[in-house]
């Protein structure tokens, strides 16, 4: 038989699950009605002590908070007992009770924040509900912004902008940059904003030593949707994550080394007309599960791309210069495994080995930490 801590876990989940329709008004979810049980006669007789302990529980409580028993009569011992059955909690407001200030804070927040949009844009039904629930851990400024850009945005038109150049008054130019944030501004719109994404690019090197000593320039870069004509044809491409290892990568004959800049790069790069043809196409990133997930994405995206100082001889070779922290304090921690079906069995290897909840060494090691000398083009230090 539950007693009163199971009988709150239970109003404490179904107040979190339910209290934004209930305020919406799209699902009726009170009065709820918590079922204790339905212990045997010889549960009972057995557990009488316990059960008579739990009963005065529940009747105590029912007298001090805006709970009601149902009992139903039951025979223990030749003799007819009231045997509480179910807990009624008759309004969303008796859970938030129940749940504590905080709860009640948000049931008042979420009305606050419906009536809000219902009165300034007209909001209602489904769209306020997921809207309500999108924006569930804004912040009362991030709200209230959202609602004035809203308005904006109801009243003007942005077709062929890019995010930053909107003319918000009173915002950050990054503050629309947020996809998450321009899909709620269109459910409250109710139209598409037709924003124009900024245009993608791409920093690379040219590596030959040949063209290198003509004295022409040696960084380039390439922005989408740009003419692109390089002065040679490259039969070496090699695409890297650290700046420092993209501006000092050693000469290669007939070899261009691109700046992937993590996940940025897979989405240009692989489209880059002269990339496919290059062989070979090297991808060059820190060895952790990032870097395979990125290397995955590349193959994924039809680049036959070969992964360069990620195996675990490397790995072992260099993992003394490891880390296990991402910035600062904030520590590599374990992560699901993916699929990543486009990795090699001895890729797959060091990434189940990065990702497990017991890894042997260091979850990351940087690629600016492996020198240049470690790589099998290269005979001497750089």
């Amino acid at each position: 038989m539950k007693g009163r801590s199971d009988v709150e876990r239970a109003i404490k989940a179904h107040f979190e699950r339910h209290r934004l329709e209930q305020v919406v008004g799209v699902l009726d979810s009170w009065p709820q009605r918590i079922a204790l049980g339905n212990p045997t006669r010889a549960d009972l007789s057995a557990d009488a002590v316990e059960i008579s302990r739990i009963v005065e529980e529940l009747l105590d409580w029912e007298r001090a908070a805006p709970v009601e028993l149902v009992f139903k009569r039951r025979m223990i011992g030749g003799a007819l007992h009231d045997i509480p059955t179910h807990v009624l909690v008759e309004a969303i407001d008796d859970s938030a009770r129940l749940c504590g200030r905080a709860a009640e804070r948000s049931l008042r927040r979420a009305r606050e924040r419906a009536e809000l949009l219902c009165g300034r844009l007209g909001t209602s039904g489904d769209v306020l509900f997921r809207v309500l629930k999108a924006t569930d851990g804004y912040d009362d400024v991030d709200f209230s912004l959202l609602v004035e850009a809203s308005c904006w945005f109801r009243d003007n038109d942005a077709t062929g902008l890019t995010p930053r150049q909107v003319p918000l008054p009173g915002f950050s130019a990054k503050w629309i940059d947020s996809q998450a944030r321009r899909d709620i501004v269109q459910a409250l719109c109710g139209r598409q904003l037709d924003l124009k994404e900024r245009a993608r690019s791409v920093e690379y090197a040219y590596l030959d030593p040949d063209y290198l000593v003509s004295g022409a320039r040696r960084y380039d870069s390439y922005v989408e949707g740009d003419a692109l004509t390089l002065p040679y044809d490259p039969d070496f491409v090699v695409i890297v994550e650290n700046k420092d290892t993209f501006r000092s990568f050693p000469p290669r004959a007939g070899g261009v080394c691109l700046f992937g800049s993590g996940w940025a790069g897979t989405a240009l790069i692989p489209d880059l007309p002269w990339i496919r043809s290059a062989s070979p196409c090297y991808y060059w990133g820190d060895i952790d599960a990032d870097g395979f997930e990125i290397l995955n994405a590349y193959r994924a995206a039809g680049l036959a791309v070969e992964s360069l100082l990620m195996d675990m001889a490397t790995y072992e070779m260099y993992e003394r210069f490891g880390t296990d922290f991402a910035t600062g304090a904030t520590s590599l921690a374990t992560r699901r495994e993916k699929p990543l079906e486009f990795l090699t069995e001895q890729e797959r290897a060091v990434y189940r080995m990065l990702v497990a909840r017991e890894c042997p060494g260091h979850r990351r090691i940087e690629q600016e930490r492996i020198p240049y000398s470690a790589l099998p083009f290269v005979s001497v230090a750089c």
